[in-house]
């Protein structure tokens, strides 16, 4: 567990740098470490990682400098902007950056469809059926963790992970 709050407390910057580290960053960053403790269902093997983002601006271009020359599951990162909710097919991981609106409940559904780990950081979206919800409160990263949604996409969560965010029940889609 010590390792699980030392891999964590480094997306949460000390007070000298959480001054000059946006919300965007580390947000971005949380996006990153989290993946070092969620397992996906096997899967065919793909050559590269994908984490989709809808919205114009991927969390003020955080995402691109956190994953650059990174791995996850020892596959090389690549950033992919989302159009459309079809092409969540393409990605393991979707970070949204904008209120998806009326689209929520298909977004959630088609996610769980193809196993992409959710992220968003609007209020309420790990309740809603997100799977990750992220805020940054008084300079400290909140994760609030939607443990049956991922559960439900066949995505597992380390119990280390588990302890540290807040574990939510979604009233959303099903």
């Amino acid at each position: 567990m010590l390792v699980v709050l030392g891999v964590l407390a480094a997306a949460c910057p000390s007070r000298a740098r959480a001054e000059q580290a946006s919300a965007a960053e580390v947000k971005a960053t949380c996006v990153y470490k989290v993946t070092k403790f969620v397992h996906w269902a096997p899967e065919t093997s793909d050559e590269t990682f994908v984490v989709g983002y809808f919205g114009s601006n991927p969390l003020d271009g955080a995402l691109e400098a956190v994953f650059a020359d990174r791995e996850v599951v020892r596959r090389p990162v690549i950033l992919r902007q989302l159009h459309s909710l079809e092409e969540l097919d393409e990605v393991h991981i979707a970070v949204v950056t904008e209120d998806l609106g009326g689209d929520l409940c298909a977004f959630v559904s088609r996610a769980r469809e193809q196993s992409v780990l959710t992220f968003g950081d609007s209020p309420g979206f790990a309740q809603d059926g997100g799977m990750v919800e992220m805020s940054v409160e008084n300079r400290r990263l909140k994760i609030k963790i939607n443990w049956a949604e991922c559960e439900r996409a066949g995505i597992s969560v380390s119990s280390q992970l588990l302890v540290l965010a807040e574990q939510v029940d979604d009233d959303g889609c099903r």
